[in-house]
């Protein structure tokens, strides 16, 4: 019996010791997983924190842009109020200009013949104004003209004045009195020039 018993017994020795081994053997290899399962989980962990710390950043960012946003959108507001009043002045600019026209051409066509009227008057004054012009420069041309041909004669400025002087005066005198009025005559203007 006791040799039955020791074969058993070396069997069951075997058997614990592989077991041992085989417990050994699967926890060395759950250590591993467990490593490599914490070594992932670590690596997860940071990556999840990138993100995070990203996501914080990008939420500042897009609260920043939010504010811009609000500030570009109050000030697009008050150009656009400033735009509608200034669209209405111009309008009302508009319309008043208008009417001004309206009232312009009223009055131009109102007031057509007296600018006719004044532009005949005023070409009535330039030609008055040219034809005394004219008489001015003709009797300047007579003066010289008697002035040129007494210089030819051989007579003196003061015998030939005396000579036709009483003459003239008398032809004059009865003029004037046939008239009723007194007049100075242009041979006693031309005189002084003459003598």
């Amino acid at each position: 019996m006791k040799r039955k018993f020791v074969p058993m017994l070396l069997i069951l020795i075997v058997i614990v010791v592989i077991l041992t081994f085989m417990d050994y053997r699967e926890s060395a290899q759950n250590a591993a997983e467990t490593e490599a399962s914490r070594t992932e989980l670590s690596a997860a962990h940071d990556a999840l924190e990138r993100l995070r710390d990203e996501y914080v950043s990008l939420e500042d960012e897009s609260d920043s842009r939010q504010q811009e946003y609000d500030a570009l959108k109050t000030e697009y507001d008050s150009l656009e109020e400033d735009y509608d009043s200034l669209k209405a002045d111009y309008e009302s600019l508009q319309e008043q200009y208008d009417s001004l026209e309206s009232e312009y051409n009223s009055y131009k066509e109102k007031m057509q013949p007296y600018e006719e009227t004044a532009d005949a008057a005023e070409n009535a004054e330039k030609q008055r104004e040219t034809a005394a012009k004219t008489a001015v420069e003709e009797q300047q041309e007579a003066l010289a003209a008697a002035k040129d041909y007494l210089d030819a004669v051989p007579l003196s400025y003061s015998g030939l004045i005396n000579q036709f002087l009483p003459r003239i005066c008398a032809a004059q005198t009865g003029t004037n009195r046939q008239r009723g009025r007194r007049k100075s005559s242009p041979i006693f203007q031309a005189v002084p020039v003459l003598s």
